[in-house]
């Protein structure tokens, strides 16, 4: 790895802080959602178990989803063409934004989750949904020593 000059890595800390931060606080937001919900006292508003069913898919589909699209977007191809394109400050806040969006679809079987917890009311499809959504996320946090390979390229 080559070393990187002043300014480039003033670029590169700056777009790793804002994508750990807005990583750091969607983990903590889900769980602290979820320990919240798991200890709250709720009555079942009772859905059909097909619909049930079907959130359990949105669940599996989103987290699926944010895998494929962390490793269709973290192609070395996509970022050698974008660093061509946009430069290395390009770059980097595309690799912010990728983080970003795959720690969404974290949040979003988090929240589906929350529906099926709220629709049956058993705690362990809870647990279930946000681990799978933790797993999600920490696979999707940033590597400071990827980016930095990346940016000496």
């Amino acid at each position: 790895m080559k070393n990187i000059s002043g300014e480039k890595l003033l670029i590169l800390e700056r777009r790793y802080k804002q994508a750990t931060l807005v990583s750091v606080v969607l983990i903590g937001f889900v769980i602290v959602l979820g320990a919240s919900l798991s200890l709250a006292q709720i009555t079942p508003i009772g859905l059909a178990r097909q619909t049930v069913d079907a959130l359990w898919v949105g669940v599996i589909f989103l987290a699926g989803g944010a895998l494929l699209v962390r490793r269709v977007r973290n192609r070395w191809d996509f970022i050698k063409d974008t660093f061509i394109l946009k430069g290395l400050d390009g770059t980097m806040c595309r690799l912010r934004n990728d983080v970003v969006i795959t720690m969404l679809f974290g949040v979003g079987a988090t929240v589906l989750g929350v529906v099926i917890f709220l629709s049956d009311g058993v705690r362990f499809d809870l647990l279930r949904a946000i681990l799978a959504s933790v797993v999600v996320m920490a696979v999707s946090f940033p590597r400071k020593n990827i980016w930095k390979r990346i940016a000496s390229e």
